[in-house]
């Protein structure tokens, strides 16, 4: 046997396919973590901005007041994140009844709306005006 037949291994151009094919599988595995992270944040941020807009949706509701049928803007923060909210009341046709739209964006990408909400606002009405068969009296039969 001659020395040259016993020698085995790889040549030069079967290792620098090897680390081709490696290199492509590294960067699509890489790739996929990136875009985990990203969504990852994106729902994070989301989640945020639904609960910043079912706030300020709550806090008219128990504010005791009639909102104004406007357009208002304003800033909350969650998250250690500042949040832009706008809000339009408007009417429904219905008395008593307000529609509340809420748009809630970040403070990073204001003209990017994250979350819009829409919800409704009774308004307050005099005892004086309640119809019985709705305050709870029982109904004569």
């Amino acid at each position: 046997m001659s020395a040259r037949g016993s020698c085995r291994g790889f040549t030069l151009v079967e290792v620098m396919v090897a680390v081709v094919i490696v290199a492509v599988g590294m960067g699509a595995a890489i790739l996929s973590v990136n875009q985990n992270v990203y969504n990852a944040s994106y729902l994070r941020d989301k989640i945020m901005a639904s609960w910043v807009a079912e706030n300020r949706l709550t806090e008219l509701r128990l504010s005791g007041t009639t909102p104004k049928v406007e357009e208002t803007t304003g800033e909350s923060e969650m998250g250690d994140i500042q949040w832009l909210w706008r809000q339009k009341v408007s009417e429904t046709g219905v008395a008593n009844l307000l529609r509340v739209d809420i748009q809630v964006s970040s403070e990073l990408e204001p003209q990017g709306t994250l979350v819009s909400l829409s919800g409704f606002v009774g308004v307050p009405i005099p005892s004086s005006e309640i119809d019985s068969r709705w305050a709870g009296a029982a109904s004569e039969q």
